[in-house]
């Protein structure tokens, strides 16, 4: 529905709007079908020269004015009026227009991580995640070879001093890291690795 859209500013570039989800249940497979408060919202810009990733977080105890519903949390833009309500909130909020949009379950960063061989990205902090005690990832640039280390990378919150925002950072790096494999890789114009994706 392109009612109270926001015009593209720059039409060869690429907003890509990430919703994640925390839940251990399954993601519907129709995305029309997704009604739950997003645990995670990130717009992922590449631009026309496609030769670099830039990710912004929006926390999502942000109050927002959503269309149509007043101020509230910008996570309960999903749950009232789906992904459509979404990213026309989110539009306002940026002021530019989203080009495609990927919910994920946080299964998802693993399974991706295993189709692309391992992702790389920056670690603020060395730490022990609370999820998968034998690892240890230390401070810098390092590469997260399976989706089990994938997956305790972006969900740990407790072993930073400022929780869900060093999190939320992780999980840009994570996703920077993923987007630059795949144009690395030519993952976006290859069927075969896309349909494993």
């Amino acid at each position: 529905d392109e009612t109270d859209r926001v015009d593209d500013t720059a039409p060869d570039a690429l907003n890509i709007l990430l919703l994640g989800s925390d839940s251990r249940g399954a993601l519907p497979t129709d995305i029309a079908e997704v009604a739950e408060r997003s645990d995670t919202i990130m717009v992922a810009h590449i631009p026309a020269d496609r030769q670099s990733v830039q990710i912004m977080s929006i926390m999502r105890d942000s109050y927002v004015e959503i269309p149509g519903r007043g101020t509230q949390k910008i996570n309960a833009a999903l749950s009232e009026g789906g992904v459509q309500l979404t990213v026309r909130t989110v539009e306002s909020l940026i002021g530019d227009r989203i080009d495609h949009i990927a919910v994920l379950g946080f299964d998802s960063f693993g399974a991706i991580t295993d189709v692309l061989g391992g992702i790389t990205v920056q670690n603020d902090y060395s730490f022990r995640p609370s999820e998968l005690r034998e690892a240890y990832f230390e401070q810098g640039q390092l590469t997260l070879n399976t989706g089990e280390e994938a997956l305790s990378f972006v969900r740990e919150r407790y072993a930073f001093p400022d929780g869900d925002y060093q999190r939320v950072r992780n999980q840009q790096y994570f996703i920077r890291g993923m987007l630059q494999k795949m144009l690395d890789v030519g993952a976006l114009t290859n069927p075969v690795i896309l349909e494993q994706l």
